[in-house]
């Protein structure tokens, strides 16, 4: 949920005091995404620890729908086009996936998800571009490694084959330094295609939000004043370029810090749990009993 408060925040308003709580640990003129704390006590401002829990039902919604979509149409599709599948059940959600942004940004509301769904023909021209940049950027992040892997001679393994058809390569320890290229492509192709194509869906899914709407954050619904309102003969919603163009350097710093903030907190996480864990499987290994040997009975 950060990643989408901070994507919609428009940096029309960089200074803008969001943080109007005394305790806050952040000063009043600092936006709120800039520290993991001040996001949590923003979300738990707005309905305590449910909060973070809004929108689950309409996310969950929004992948069992895409999986049926794309289990019908990968069935009716040749395999070498299952690509193809995954786009188009990508585009025939697009409402739920523009309904949970609106979710996430705004304050609690009484409306169930399928009531805050917007058109369908309007969500779908604002948001086809972007969906389906997104999908070539996670396509090429999943891509990347493994044509980094193949470049550097690593065997890949073919999962539909038994472990012993894998290939005498499989597992050579000489060839472990080839997983720094591969681990570093993974960060690259994750920061510099994802993060910035799921910036620009999300910001676009922003400016499809009902102009009634209030959002937790400081969000610029003009984009710069480059989104006309239908009612004076604006398309209504931002463009790919329109939410580039107006998600200044400020806030992609905001962004990526975050998300490294994020990572260390989960790493310092499993750290924790493996702390945890770990001796307790060592004592329960060292102390189960012995197994019988093989044998016919």
């Amino acid at each position: 949920m950060p990643l989408n408060d901070d994507v919609a925040n428009a940096d029309a308003e960089p200074d803008a005091a969001v943080n109007k709580n005394p305790d806050d640990p952040l000063p009043s003129d600092q936006p709120v995404t800039t520290s993991v704390r001040g996001t949590y006590r923003l979300l738990k401002s707005h309905g305590g620890y449910a909060a973070f829990l809004r929108g689950f039902g309409c996310i969950v919604v929004y992948g069992v729908a895409q999986s049926i979509v794309y289990g019908i149409l990968s069935s009716l599709l040749p395999r070498v086009l299952a690509p193809f599948a995954t786009i188009l059940s990508m585009l025939c959600v697009v409402q739920l996936g523009a309904a949970w942004v609106h979710i996430i940004i705004t304050p609690k509301s009484p409306l169930h998800f399928w009531q805050r769904l917007p058109p369908f023909g309007k969500t779908f021209r604002a948001t086809y571009a972007a969906t389906l940049l997104y999908f070539v950027a996670k396509e090429a992040s999943a891509y990347a490694p493994y044509l980094v892997a193949k470049i550097c001679g690593l065997t890949i393994p073919d999962f539909s084959k038994p472990h012993e058809e894998w290939g005498e390569d499989y597992g050579d320890s000489k060839k472990s330094w080839v997983v720094v290229p591969i681990v570093l492509t993974s960060i690259v192709t994750w920061a510099l295609l994802q993060i910035p194509s799921r910036v620009v869906l999300v910001r676009i899914q922003a400016s499809l939000l009902p102009p009634e709407a209030h959002t937790i954050v400081p969000f610029d619904r003009s984009f710069g004043g480059r989104v006309e309102p239908v009612v004076v003969g604006g398309k209504g919603y931002a463009t790919i370029k329109e939410a580039i163009a107006t998600f200044g350097l400020g806030s992609w710093k905001r962004l990526y810090m975050m998300c490294i903030k994020i990572f260390m907190w989960w790493s310092l996480l499993v750290v924790a749990m493996s702390a945890i864990v770990m001796p307790q499987l060592m004592l329960m290994k060292k102390f189960a009993p012995p197994t019988e040997g093989g044998g016919d009975n």
